[in-house]
């Protein structure tokens, strides 16, 4: 599995200390897991009242953790993997430890939705077709 750069500097971000306090790094965890478990909430939580001065910061962490929680679940990770994976990415044990748990327990849920979500094109059912005009 492989993510964009910019996904890695996300990833990088959201698990250094001098850039995310523990705090934020908890709600962003609490936020993504609320979303994980319905992906169709809307959540009306701003991401930018959980850190005032580097919004653009905790935003792109946000969109990262999803984005890596969303191409994990689809490749079908395991939790060995999972966390081999974004050790790549950081050395912070603790936190890493703390994003497996949260994948681990809404894999299979989320895996379902993702199952839901197809590529196919939307399908017309039942529709009479009639001609008005011939030119």
């Amino acid at each position: 599995m492989q993510l964009s750069p910019q996904v890695g500097i996300g990833l990088k971000r959201l698990t250094n200390q001098n850039l995310i306090s523990d705090d934020t790094f908890k709600q962003i965890l609490q936020t993504s897991s609320i979303i994980l478990k319905n992906p169709e909430s809307s959540l009306d939580k701003n991401l930018n009242h959980l850190c005032g001065s580097k919004g653009d910061i905790v935003k792109e962490s946000f969109a990262s953790l999803l984005t890596l929680f969303v191409e994990s679940a689809r490749h079908d990770l395991d939790s060995i993997t999972f966390s081999s994976f974004l050790e790549s990415y950081s050395t912070n044990s603790s936190r890493i430890s703390n994003i497996v748990k949260v994948y681990n327990h809404f894999k299979d849920s989320f895996q379902q939705s993702l199952k839901h979500i197809g590529t196919f094109f939307p399908q017309i059912i039942n529709v009479h077709w009639r001609l008005d005009k011939l030119l």
